[in-house]
Formats: C-alpha cells, sequence, structure tokens
C-alpha cells in the first residue's frame, strides 16, 4: 500500500496536467456575414487544432451554461467596417492563453487569414510559423521574413556583336544574383531567407 500511494498521487498531479493539457477546445464565430460560417471555419479551425490546440465540434444538441463555464474555447469576433474587417481573438481555460486583435483591407477570404494568422503569430513555435510562412507565401505577412526581389534591365546596343552583348548581360546578371546572396547573409543571419528570385530582361534581336 506504501508504495502504490506514491504513485496515484503522482498521477493525480501530473497524469491529470497532462490529460488537461490535450483537452479539445470549442471554437465559437461571431459576426460573420451570411454565407461565411463555414469558409472561415476551414481557414480557422486546422491552424488552431495543428499549431495550438485541438478543435472539437459543438453537438448537434448544443452544450449547456455548465459547459462554457468548464471547458475551454476559442471565440473569433468579426466587425466589418465600409473598407476593411476587423478581428479579435479570444480564448478561455485554453493551454495557450490568447488574446488579440487585428485588422486588414484584404477582400473575402484573403482578410480573414491575414488577421487570423497575425493575431496567432506570436504563439507559433519557430517550425510552425516556418510552414506558415510557406503556405501563405501570397499575403506577404509581416512576421515572416520578406524575400528581396530584384529586376535587372540590360539594353541592347545593336553597334555591338549581338552574342558578345548577350554574353555581357549574362555575366552582369550573375554578379548582380551575388551581390544579392551576400547581402542576404550579411543582414538576415537571424532568419534564413529560403531563397533569392530575380527577373532579367536579356538582349533580344529583331529578324
Amino acid at each position: 500500500m506504501k508504495c502504490i500511494t506514491p504513485f496515484i498521487l503522482f498521477w493525480i498531479l501530473f497524469g491529470f496536467k497532462s490529460t488537461h493539457a490535450e483537452e479539445e477546445c470549442f471554437l465559437f464565430i461571431n459576426g460573420e456575414k451570411e454565407g461565411q460560417e463555414f469558409a472561415i471555419v476551414q481557414l480557422v479551425r486546422p491552424v488552431l487544432s495543428s499549431h495550438i490546440q485541438s478543435i472539437k465540434s459543438v453537438p448537434p444538441e448544443g452544450i449547456t451554461s455548465k459547459q462554457l463555464e468548464s471547458e475551454c474555447k476559442f471565440e473569433l469576433s468579426l466587425v466589418y467596417a465600409a473598407d476593411s474587417l476587423k478581428v479579435s481573438l479570444d480564448s478561455k481555460r485554453t493551454k495557450i492563453p490568447i488574446s488579440g486583435y487585428a485588422a486588414s483591407k484584404r477582400t473575402f477570404p484573403d482578410n480573414i487569414r491575414e488577421t487570423f494568422l497575425t493575431i496567432l503569430s506570436p504563439h507559433f513555435s519557430d517550425s510552425s510559423k516556418k510552414r506558415i510562412c510557406l503556405e501563405n507565401a501570397d499575403l506577404q505577412l509581416r512576421f515572416c521574413p520578406q524575400v528581396p526581389k530584384a529586376l535587372l534591365v540590360h539594353r541592347y546596343n545593336p553597334d555591338q556583336n549581338f552574342a558578345s552583348s548577350s554574353k555581357q548581360a549574362v555575366n552582369v546578371l550573375a554578379e548582380k544574383l551575388q551581390n544579392l546572396r551576400d547581402g542576404i547573409h550579411c543582414h538576415g543571419g537571424q532568419s534564413q531567407a529560403r531563397s533569392a528570385s530575380a527577373a532579367g530582361t536579356f538582349p533580344t534581336r529583331t529578324i
């Protein structure tokens, strides 16, 4: 009995805590426009479940006030203005306390993606943030490292040999790309750049 008692005490103190940490939470959305709720849930729920805490569906019979007071939940509130969307996210009894606000002037559904991910960004792990930035590169989110872009224009001189001019353009482009790469390494030591992209205009011959 003396050996069992400490084990039970250990389970009560640490086993319960671990179980609570993995608890699934409810997600409530307020203020959405008609017909948008399903799309918003499809955008929000996977991110919460994969990177913050698992989400469970509200049962068809609904939930009691007692459940609301005892279980964890996320509340997403949307306020539409003339040219923008204001979003707030608050949580109660979740593994990570969250309370944030963001606004966007993008159109639906990009405004939901931008505001929601911006609010959650302080709570993402490094691996989660890297994945989020990769999957939402089109948004150019503020918390994601931006990849510099360069435009190189080489003017073709018709008085010069075409082959020579083309070779010169390629050499100049290679030099600029190397300078761009060196600049990334010098100024981006704390955040790794995935790639550097450059657009070049090469000489063309009119026939």
